[in-house]
């Protein structure tokens, strides 16, 4: 595609694999949600890709919301993820899916799930690609992974970036680079 090769150090998923993985969720997501209205809220930058995706393949209405939130700054980890919500929509009584691309400490999630938490929705579930945090954290919340074992490297593609790059690749990579922090 681009410069993706200086950082690439092998493809892990394939777009094919990618949108298999989204069928399977939103297939699950169609039953449980059936002639529901669902607000998806969806972590920027990186979950939009995954949001889109799923969302053309459910079959209820699916309204949108965004959460802009940082966990990294210059490919260094921060102490505390930076979260920036300005809802554009009521919550309340709703059912939210949050969608990240992937949940590392799970620190953004908390906060989020606090952070609506106290709207009185009716459900809150969470779909990523990975998570690299295991299933004890937020124990009354159910998550939908695309790729249930842990991510191999520090990954880049399909909204995921290095240095806000390779967001657009249409596969999921492993950066070869030793300098960044996973």
């Amino acid at each position: 595609m681009g410069t993706e090769n200086n950082y690439l150090k092998k493809k892990i998923k394939t777009e094919q694999e990618i949108d298999s993985a989204i069928l399977k969720i939103a297939n699950i997501l169609n039953q449980k949600y059936k002639n529901k209205t669902v607000v998806f809220l969806i972590i920027m930058k990186g979950g939009i890709y995954l949001g889109l995706d799923l969302a053309r393949k459910c079959k209820f209405d699916v309204i949108f919301d965004f959460v802009f939130a940082n966990s990294y700054y210059l490919n260094k980890k921060l102490n505390k993820p930076k979260i920036n919500y300005k809802k554009t929509i009521e919550l309340a009584k709703k059912d939210i899916i949050i969608i990240d691309d992937l949940i590392d400490s799970g620190d953004t999630t908390t906060k989020i799930v606090e952070k609506i938490s106290k709207q009185e929705v009716n459900s809150i579930a969470i779909v990523a690609l990975y998570s690299k945090k295991d299933y004890t954290f937020l124990p009354s919340i159910k998550k939908y992974l695309c790729f249930s074992e842990k991510p191999p490297g520090f990954l880049l593609g399909y909204g995921l970036d290095y240095d806000e790059k390779y967001r657009n690749l249409n596969y999921l990579g492993i950066i070869k680079s030793n300098d960044t922090k996973e």
